[in-house]
């Protein structure tokens, strides 16, 4: 799986001992919508996927709102919420 390209934006969470590295790709014009790439790395596994909006200001904030979504399954799939700063869980993403 290749890199997401032009990254405008990284954080760094935890899940108990773990970290979980999130990678925002700048949105990009896809057929007249935007499409902004995104990916989850927890250094054993890592899934990239997207969101397509109309412009690229929604195309972030729904992949945002997909990361999110994203983070709250993988926490339940390691049995330990994701959490960033102060431990709240979701990574800091809005859902």
């Amino acid at each position: 799986m290749s890199e997401v390209k032009d990254p405008i934006a990284q954080r760094t969470l935890k899940a108990g001992d773990s970290a979980i590295v999130v990678t925002i790709g700048k949105p990009e014009e896809d057929e007249g919508d935007y499409r902004c790439w995104y990916s989850l790395d927890t250094g054993q596994n890592r899934k990239q996927s997207y969101a397509i909006g109309a412009d690229s200001l929604q195309a972030l904030q729904l992949a945002m709102i997909k990361i999110n979504a994203d983070l709250l399954a993988l926490g339940e799939e390691l049995g330990v919420p994701v959490t960033w700063l102060d431990d709240t869980p979701g990574g800091g993403f809005v859902a």
